[in-house]
């Protein structure tokens, strides 16, 4: 077998690195499907690099057989569908590479793994089994599958990381024996500034932003329909708003902008690096996050990290992240969304008042105080995995 000489040479790096780094003496195999798809510079993908830094060289990333130009190190085997590759190939490289720990970054893992290997599930939100909005690029028959999934893959972790404590509540409302830990999103340094920059646009070129995906749940279609209504209420006012994240839908939101009467004071942006992200933040008269549900809700951070007015819905776990700093709405009355856009647009003294708070709420998860949560899970995953029976049985057995 072509992969056999990799897995031997990749569990012998692993155990190299273990005895470097005694402080975490376990090998953490975890799934890397981030790397290879759209997700490689989102929420998850980030989330996943996060837990990953600074825990040393004990961990190897297993994926599809896809292409990967990284220099993590990685094993990549299989080319079923990612859904039946979870379930089969997935499991056997885990035991092939005798991992002690298997991190599961996406909500779901696999149903069958070896007795010996600690499952660490992350879990973002359990929107697929609250309230589950239909999903353009899923079909009803595989969210119904996902939603099973993810219901046994949090019976059967033996820790749950949550990226929120609404999550955290969320997950013991569904397994109350759950042993969950609370890991807050965190988003990187270079975003956070010291103190609010002000109107950096002029007056002709202001600007609200969306930073959003084209899934039913973020109501990008109600933010347009409060756009328009912010507009009507304030016709002399140039302000444009401006979309970030849904290139693939540009003519699609176009179109409604037109039929709305907003066409030429909407704009989508193409791709954008994270830094021209980051000034496209800073130069916002107003951030706008107006989803029905989040699990954590990075653009609320992106927009108090950056020192921008925060206009953001009450639901989920956003009230949590966004602390004081927001003004809120209802996510479902457009009126209500286009009046909190219209009293803090057009009120620079609320502009200013509104960013201090956002730069202080978002201390609370700066990467520094984020790591040392991430760090403390690890110690506790090493100490879960060291005690747990089974492998006090088969050390005995072979001492």
């Amino acid at each position: 077998m072509i992969l056999l000489p990799r897995l031997r040479s990749k569990v012998s790096q692993l155990d190299a690195a273990i005895r470097s780094d005694p402080a975490l003496p376990i090998r953490i195999a975890y799934d890397a499907k981030a790397y290879t798809d759209e997700d490689q510079g989102g929420g998850k993908g980030k989330y996943l690099a996060e837990l990953l830094s600074g825990i040393g060289p004990s961990t190897v990333g297993l994926m599809q057989d896809r292409r990967y130009d990284g220099d993590l190190p990685v094993i990549a085997h299989g080319k079923l569908g990612y859904l039946a590759w979870q379930q089969t190939t997935l499991p056997a490289l885990i035991a092939a590479v005798r991992a002690d720990v298997f991190l599961a970054p996406y909500n779901t893992a696999p149903l069958l793994l070896p007795a010996r290997t600690t499952l660490v599930s992350v879990i973002h939100d359990l929107i697929l089994l609250e309230r589950p909005t239909h999903h353009r690029f899923l079909s009803r028959s595989k969210e119904r599958y996902r939603g099973l999934l993810q219901r046994q893959t949090m019976r059967r972790s033996n820790l749950l990381v949550a990226v929120s404590r609404f999550t955290a509540d969320a997950i013991r409302r569904h397994v109350p024996e759950a042993d969950v830990r609370v890991v807050y999103n965190t988003i990187g340094a270079s975003w956070f500034v010291e103190r609010p920059l002000g109107p950096v646009a002029e007056p002709d070129q202001r600007y609200v932003l969306l930073v959003t995906s084209n899934v039913p749940h973020k109501n990008v279609t109600r933010a347009m329909e409060a756009f328009a209504r912010f507009k009507a209420a304030m016709p002399n006012d140039p302000i444009a708003l401006r979309i970030a994240g849904v290139r693939s839908s540009a003519a699609q939101f176009q179109a409604m902008a037109k039929e709305l009467g907003v066409g030429g004071e909407v704009h989508v942006e193409s791709f954008l690096s994270e830094s021209e992200l980051q000034m496209l933040y800073r130069g916002a008269t107003c951030a706008l996050v107006p989803s029905l549900k989040e699990g954590f809700g990075i653009p609320a951070l992106e927009a108090m990290a950056s020192g921008v007015p925060l206009a953001s819905s009450n639901t989920w776990s956003l009230p949590e992240v966004g602390g004081n700093a927001p003004l809120y709405f209802d996510p479902t009355d457009t009126g209500a969304m286009a009046s909190t856009l219209e009293r803090i647009c057009g009120n620079q003294d609320l502009q200013r008042e509104l960013a201090s708070r956002g730069l202080e709420r978002a201390k609370a998860f700066h990467p520094s105080v984020v790591k040392q949560a991430i760090r403390h899970m690890w110690d506790d995953v090493a100490r879960m995995t060291r005690d747990r029976p089974d492998r006090v049985t088969a050390a005995r057995a072979t001492s």
